[in-house]
């Protein structure tokens, strides 16, 4: 079925047709903007590979020297996929590594962040198992999560008697103290309201060495972008009607995704930073079923009631 199989080099017109007809694009890390703007920040010219299989699967690449990974760095897309419809064919992923390894060349095929037991993880495994390709898999990271009930009463008495008592405690603290409101940006507004974020991000001191000018760059479009379209959401704590913290979180139909945040340490005796995602999730409580609070096994995620999830790094070679 290799005969199946074409190449794309560039992130064309013809391809976005093709790429927005699959189904599971719907994760924002698979959606053809994103991968474009990585490559068009991030990316080395006549690096890029684009493997198309009958319409139906796309595995887009950087191949340096034989070494091939998925477009988006680990740095900035917490998940890796193929992008493709319904279902996730065995025998697709078996002709893509077989065309790789015996056309393209490529060595070593590297996949960053995959949830394990995805069925891209599952696929690979099975392939390896059946033939003389070799994988090597390490956990990378934990992207923890939150299963969100039906109400936001029902949320509180999922945690532990501790942590729903200092919930409940901060946020009477907070409300006590001065006007609160949490307000969730137009799109009208979002390339204004953008840099009040980053603002606030950068409080961080780690944040502020991540965000490199291309890097937030890329995150100021992403954003802008999200919001426009639809899937995205960008939300402010104000407190006596200043932006004291915020979140981006990416919109799917069975999941909110927290990709970023930042707070004001001046406002940290108040618990800014926490209550802003207390309020996220009492925003999204009955309407989605999952909050993502993706890649990192901050303390404050498992004290709101994450459960963790592993990332992996999948290293196929022949």
């Amino acid at each position: 079925m290799l005969d199946k199989i074409s190449i794309h080099n560039d992130f064309s017109n013809d391809l976005k047709k093709i790429w927005d007809t699959l189904a599971n694009n719907n994760s924002p890390f698979l959606k053809f903007y994103m991968h474009k703007e990585w490559f068009d920040s991030f990316g080395h010219p006549d690096s890029l590979i684009i493997i198309n299989h009958s319409d139906k699967l796309i595995v887009p690449v950087v191949n340096n020297n034989g070494n091939a990974e998925i477009t988006g760095g680990q740095d900035l897309f917490d998940f890796h996929d193929f992008v493709y419809s319904d279902m996730l064919s065995f025998g697709k992923i078996k002709d893509v590594f077989d065309y790789c390894f015996s056309v393209l060349k490529i060595k070593k095929f590297t996949i960053s962040s995959v949830i394990q037991g995805s069925p891209i993880h599952n696929h690979i495994a099975k392939l390896c198992q059946q033939s003389n390709f070799e994988l090597q898999s390490n956990i990378e990271d934990v992207s923890p999560y939150i299963i969100l009930p039906s109400t936001f009463e029902e949320y509180l008495m999922q945690l532990s008697k501790k942590n729903r008592h200092e919930i409940r405690r901060k946020i009477n603290k907070l409300e006590l103290s001065g006007e609160v409101s949490f307000k969730t940006c137009s799109k009208e507004e979002v390339k204004d309201l953008v840099n009040i974020f980053f603002e606030l991000m950068l409080h961080n001191p780690e944040k502020e060495a991540f965000l490199t000018k291309e890097r937030k760059s890329f995150m100021k479009n992403i954003i802008i972008n999200a919001v426009e379209n639809n899937f995205g959401e960008l939300n402010f704590l104000n407190f006596n009607n200043k932006p004291v913290a915020t979140t981006f979180v990416f919109k799917q139909s069975h999941k909110i995704s927290v990709y970023n945040s930042g707070y004001d340490p001046s406002y940290s005796y108040l618990s800014v930073g926490l209550i802003s995602h207390i309020l996220n999730i009492k925003k999204y409580v009955g309407k989605v079923p999952e909050i993502d609070f993706l890649r990192g096994s901050e303390d404050y995620k498992f004290r709101i009631g994450c459960i963790s999830r592993n990332l992996l790094t999948l290293e196929i070679s022949n």
